[in-house]
């Protein structure tokens, strides 16, 4: 309610500014070509509420300058979320039971006892579950992670870096099945790096 209002605000102080002569010939440009980039149509500002403009004693660039600022924060040009672009929980969750399956018959990673025994434990769909909470959080989804800390999950695993290497070969090459982007793959993988501190204990 607030960001509409905003706009409104900002489409009334735009055309008071378009219109008034004694305003710099190149802020009204600058106006104009905003007004344009944000596709607001002369058929949506009339039927706009009417916005009584403040009284600022002739000195009315600042309120201006304020309210492009508020305006560009605001506005249309605000991203989606990581989770949103990948699609939300079902699109994540799918992802990560192709990776997950993947990781279950990878040679570099069943050659470690420590990891072997921890599968043998937990079942794999336990384990999807938790990773699909963990990635939906991370990329600024609802959902909440409930499992363990990184540290306490992988440290008695003596993951190496070989490991670490192949973990993430399967994470591209499940991303790549599922044609996530390449901007949305550079996010993730920035993720994923962030916890390699936590999970690596080894060359």
């Amino acid at each position: 309610m607030f960001t509409e209002y905003c706009r409104h605000l900002f489409v009334k102080m735009s055309s008071f500014v378009v219109l008034n002569p004694n305003v710099n010939r190149s802020l009204k440009n600058l106006i104009s070509l905003i007004l344009k980039l944000k596709n607001i149509t002369n058929q949506k500002r009339s039927n706009m509420k009417k916005i009584k403009l403040p009284n600022t004693n002739g000195n009315f660039l600042p309120v201006l300058f304020f309210f492009l600022f508020l305006y560009s924060v605001t506005g249309f040009s605000q991203e989606k979320s990581l989770y949103d672009r990948l699609g939300g929980v079902y699109a994540i969750a799918t992802v990560v039971d192709d990776f997950i399956e993947r990781l279950l018959v990878n040679d570099v990673l069943n050659a470690n006892p420590a990891i072997k025994e921890a599968r043998d434990r937990v079942p794999k769909a336990g384990l999807k579950f938790r990773v699909t909470e963990l990635v939906c959080q991370v990329t600024g989804g609802p959902e909440k992670y409930t499992g363990r800390s990184m540290v306490d999950s992988h440290k008695h695993l003596n993951i190496t870096e070989k490991e670490w290497q192949a973990m993430k070969d399967d994470f591209k090459k499940s991303l790549d099945h599922f044609k996530v982007p390449a901007k949305e793959q550079d996010e993730l993988f920035k993720i994923v790096e962030s916890t390699k501190k936590d999970i690596v204990v080894s060359q």
